[in-house]
This record gives C-alpha cells, structure tokens and sequence, in this order.
C-alpha cells in the first residue's frame, strides 16, 4: 500500500508482512539539514503509525552531506523511535556512496539495540529473505 512520496523518499506498506519500506531518491544528495530532520521524522510519524514489525530503507540512492552531529541525533530518535513501535528487524540497503555508507555503519556500529536486528544488505532481495525469516 502507497502510504508518502515526495522528492526525496517513497513510503510504503505492506499489511501481510507488517512491512514498511522507505525508499530513498538521488535528490537526497540535495537535502539541507532543516528538511533532513523534517524528512526523517516523517518517517518516524509513518512507523508510529502503523507499527510495523519489520521496516526495509533502501539507501542505496541516499547521499547524505549535512552535519554528522545531525545525522548521529536523527539516528538515536529513529531507533529509540522505532523501538518503541514494536519494530523487531531494520534492513538497509547499502548507498552506493562510500562516505554515506561509512557513516551510516559507523553509527549502527556504535549504537547496537537489541530489541531491532539491524544488519545491511547489497540489495532488496537479500534483505528480504532475512526479514521474512522466522526468528528463533
């Protein structure tokens, strides 16, 4: 189901696998600060709405060129935010942008939670088969 589009980011959600999924556009290498914390709430707004339990954002068009230390807080709310929805597995698709990807790993890396699986994947695909699979 549609749920957001907008220049920068596609929301979806899908009912039958209590899945949201965040697809993010080119434009982002364009995202000033004020519109990247706008941007990521609204994102966090659309999670706390429909409680998924797994949540799928696609990177890999993501570039990310504001401040670290608005990044490293947008990061913490997110997650503390995610938590508390009842997300229970968080899979990023890689940007295709090496600074983006190093900063986004240092951030996971740095913040570990264990009530979200979070882990990164080359593609959809394998980020797919792991969301679906049933944890033990």
């Amino acid at each position: 189901m549609y749920l957001y589009a907008d220049e920068y980011q596609t929301l979806t959600f899908n009912n039958d696998h209590s899945l949201m999924q965040v697809r993010w556009t080119d434009a982002t290498s364009k995202l000033a600060a004020k519109n990247y914390s706008r941007t990521v709430q609204n994102v966090v707004d659309y999670v706390e709405r429909r409680r998924p339990e797994n949540v799928l954002a696609d990177m890999e068009r993501f570039t990310y060129t504001g401040s670290l230390v608005n990044q490293g807080m947008e990061k913490f709310q997110l997650l503390k935010k995610l938590m508390k929805a009842g997300v229970k597995k968080l899979a990023l698709i890689k940007s295709q942008d090496t600074i983006t990807q190093l900063i986004m790993e240092q951030f996971t890396v740095n913040d570990r939670h264990d009530s979200v699986s979070t882990r990164y994947f080359n593609n959809e695909e394998q980020a797919r088969v792991w969301l679906n699979q049933v944890e033990a």
